[in-house]
C-alpha cells in the first residue's frame, strides 16, 4: 500500500503551514500528499436567504479554489 497523507484545509496560514509540513514528512516516504476542504451549508432558510447565500457561495467558493490551488 502506497502511503498517503490527508490535510483538512482552508484558506487560512495555519492550513498553508500544515500542508507545507506534511509535505515534508511525506517527502521521503514518497507519500501521496491529498488537500480536503470541507464546507458546510445551513439546512433551513428563507427563500430570499437561499439567492443570497448563492451568490455569496460561488464567490467564496471561487477565491478558495483560487487559494487552494495555489497552496497545492
Amino acid at each position: 500500500m502506497d502511503p498517503a497523507i490527508l490535510v483538512l484545509v482552508n484558506a487560512s496560514a495555519t492550513a498553508e503551514q500544515a500542508a507545507r509540513y506534511a509535505a515534508v514528512l511525506g517527502a521521503p516516504l514518497h507519500a501521496r500528499l491529498t488537500l480536503l476542504n470541507l464546507t458546510t451549508y445551513p439546512v433551513i432558510m428563507s427563500p430570499e436567504m437561499v439567492e443570497a447565500e448563492a451568490q455569496m457561495t460561488e464567490r467564496i467558493q471561487a477565491e478558495t479554489l483560487h487559494a487552494l490551488q495555489s497552496l497545492a
